[in-house]
């Protein structure tokens, strides 16, 4: 992606919806486990304006005003948000994310049908699209100087969050990709 493409980190608008992908530096075992995840570090973060779809990126380097637009936004979406998500941030600035309006959808639905969901199957169900971005991939990926293909994945994981949110909110469900092609479709409020 080229980062004229992409509205830089200067712009950012109070209140606003975002939709938030990010990619970490370091491995789970380059930082000794899942319980150091603070200690990984930032290769890129995506913030995808809802209703906009004005995309943000950020680098390491500027991480501060990411974290800036976050506190100021009126909602943060994204998957797996206060498992891995806000503590890769937390690395950076402590994030009380109670003051946080935030939906992650990864517990959303899964609180909703009694069992973890993946992404995947999520994205194939209501939007037809498969992907494959597996966090430590990325970090290796990065660490292996294909910073582009990171920066690219990250944005284009943000933009089919962004897209889920989008058809929730207008259509009032989603739909999971279940075993033998089976689909259910599964109402929300956001």
């Amino acid at each position: 992606m080229n980062r004229s493409e992409v509205i830089g980190a200067a712009q950012q608008h109070k209140g606003a919806v975002y939709i938030i992908e990010a990619q970490p530096r370091r491995t789970y075992e380059e930082v000794g486990g899942k319980k150091n995840i603070s200690h990984m570090g930032i290769s890129y973060v995506a913030l995808v304006e809802h209703p906009t779809d004005r995309i943000s990126v950020y680098s390491e380097s500027e991480i501060m005003a990411c974290l800036d637009a976050i506190a100021s936004a009126h909602r943060i979406v994204g998957y797996h948000l206060d498992k891995f998500i806000f503590p890769l941030l937390s690395g950076y600035r402590n994030i009380d994310v109670s003051r946080l309006h935030r939906l992650d959808l990864l517990d959303y639905i899964s609180r909703k049908i009694g069992r973890k969901i993946e992404l995947n199957d999520l994205l194939f169900g209501t939007l037809g699209i498969k992907r494959s971005v597996d966090p430590m991939k990325m970090a290796r990926l990065f660490q292996q100087g294909k910073n582009e293909l990171v920066e690219q994945a990250t944005v284009q994981v943000a933009k089919d969050l962004a897209a889920i949110y989008r058809w929730g909110k207008e259509k009032g469900y989603v739909i999971l990709n279940g075993p033998f092609d089976q689909r259910w479709k599964i109402s929300v409020a956001w």
